[in-house]
Order: C-alpha cells, then sequence, then structure tokens
C-alpha cells in the first residue's frame, strides 16, 4: 500500500462518539410518541451504527408499518440532534481534534457517512472542524448507500488516491466496492478483518501514513 494523497473519514466510532446522549434524544423520542420501550441506554444506540435507515427502522421499530416507522425514526433522529446542539459538547475521540488539523497540512480531508445531514450538521458546529474538510457527503442528503456517496466523493473531487477509515464491515465493504483501501478504527464499534491498517486510537492514524511508501 502507498501514501494516500487523501482522506476519507466515517463520522461515528470513526470521529466521535455520541451514544450515550443520542440515547438520552431516543428516549425523550419515544416518550413523546408513546412507544413501550423509553429506556434506551449508550449501547442500543452502538448496535445500529453501520447500519443502513432501512436496517436501523427495522431494528427499532419492527411492529410499525413501513410509514409509522419512518416517522419515528425521523423523530428519534430530530431528537438527537436537539439533545447534542443542548449538550455543548464536542463529543470526539481523543486526538481527533489536533490530528485532523496536523493531517490536514498534507492532505484534503473528506467525509463520508450513513447519517441525516441535520447530524452531520451539528458534528461541525460543535467539533469546529468543517474548515478542515474539503467536502463530505451522507445518506441523509442522497439517501444513496455508502459506496455510492463514496464514489461521488471521489468523482467530484477528482481523488486518485485516497483512504477510507472507518470503523465497521459496512465501511470496510463500501471501500472494497470502491477500490480503496482501509484503515479500521479500532476503537469504534465494529470488528473488521484484513483491514490495511488497524488504529488502535485516532493519534496512530499519522505515524502509519508517514511509514507507507510515498
Amino acid at each position: 500500500m502507498q501514501a494516500p494523497r487523501d482522506l476519507i473519514f466515517d463520522l461515528d466510532g470513526t470521529l466521535w462518539e455520541t451514544t450515550a446522549i443520542c440515547a438520552v434524544g431516543w428516549n425523550a423520542a419515544a416518550a413523546e410518541l408513546g412507544l413501550p420501550k423509553t429506556d434506551y441506554v449508550a449501547a442500543d444506540v452502538a448496535a445500529i451504527m453501520g447500519l443502513t435507515a432501512d436496517e436501523v427502522r427495522l431494528k427499532l421499530f419492527p411492529d410499525l408499518s413501513e410509514a409509522e416507522g419512518k416517522a419515528a425514526q425521523r423523530q428519534f433522529f430530530d431528537s438527537e440532534v436537539l439533545c447534542l446542539e443542548a449538550s455543548g459538547q464536542d463529543w470526539l475521540y481523543p486526538g481527533v481534534k489536533s490530528g485532523l488539523r496536523e493531517l490536514a497540512k498534507n492532505h484534503r480531508l473528506f467525509i463520508v457517512s450513513n447519517c441525516d445531514e441535520p447530524y452531520l450538521e451539528v458534528f461541525f458546529a460543535l467539533s469546529g472542524l468543517r474548515d478542515v474538510f474539503t467536502d463530505w457527503e451522507c445518506f441523509g442528503h442522497t439517501q444513496l448507500p455508502k459506496a455510492a456517496n463514496l464514489r461521488m466523493i471521489l468523482v467530484r473531487n477528482e481523488i486518485k488516491s485516497a483512504l477510507y477509515v472507518g470503523d465497521t464491515p459496512g465501511d470496510q465493504s463500501a471501500a472494497a466496492l470502491c477500490r480503496l483501501p482501509f484503515a479500521w478504527a479500532a476503537y469504534g464499534f465494529g470488528i473488521c478483518a484484513g483491514a490495511d491498517l488497524t488504529l488502535q486510537n485516532f493519534d496512530s492514524l499519522a505515524p502509519q501514513l508517514a511509514a507507507l511508501a510515498p
């Protein structure tokens, strides 16, 4: 593997960890909707990380119709954002803020996530990192799977050499479909075998990149 020119990042489980505060949002939404379960915890949110929007809906609301499930999911996601905004915290993993700013000196940085648009916007607002990213894409904007959004970023930014950094098998699969090398954020939510790089923490990315052949 040669040193990539550009770096593309997943969001949850890679740059930040919001499961505890999102669970608070889920419980508020569930209570408003009159749903039977109103005791979600961080582990419940972690369990849906890396899933598509439809997979999340079916997992959380298996007894609701498609229309009802989508409406409930929308309220859960909106409540997440409200709780994140109210928290005033950045929820970043250690080393992410300084690490991204250092990486941006020599690489173009991008985000591709399965998240919703307001969720991505609150990430930028809380982290103060919008300026380090050249471009970004998410499911909430395109309604497309991660591999398609990765391809969109590659094409519109004329990317020739890139590494995708993520934490779940879905991230790894999307990278493979786009023929991108993959760095597994082992501190995140998933287990990935055969990654090109393995990161035990965010700070380990820069030295591993520096060790690659130019």
